[in-house]
């Protein structure tokens, strides 16, 4: 299986090549992982360890939007591990 990642999602940038992204997807026939941009939240300024718990993901509507028209597409994942998931449970 070929997935298309779409990580991360930038407004005004990844939004203007929807159409562009929708021909692969009809092309390849590919499921597609969209992932928003994440940033490091530290309110002190102190660099930071990358961890799970130290990510926040950036929503927008842009991001919302595009979800929206691509899942009545193909099946949409908005985390790699989601996809990790599938296959394992496809697997057995």
């Amino acid at each position: 299986e070929v997935y298309l990642y779409i990580k991360p999602f930038l407004d005004d940038i990844t939004f203007k090549d929807l159409n562009y992204y929708i021909d692969l997807i009809k092309k390849y026939k590919l499921e597609v992982v969209v992932g928003e941009r994440m940033h490091l939240y530290k309110g002190n300024g102190e660099k930071i360890i990358i961890s799970h718990t130290a990510m926040v993901e950036n929503s927008s509507r842009d991001y919302e939007k595009f979800l929206d028209i691509i899942k009545q597409i193909t099946n949409v994942y908005q985390h790699s591990d989601d996809v990790i998931q599938k296959i394992r449970e496809n697997s057995f």
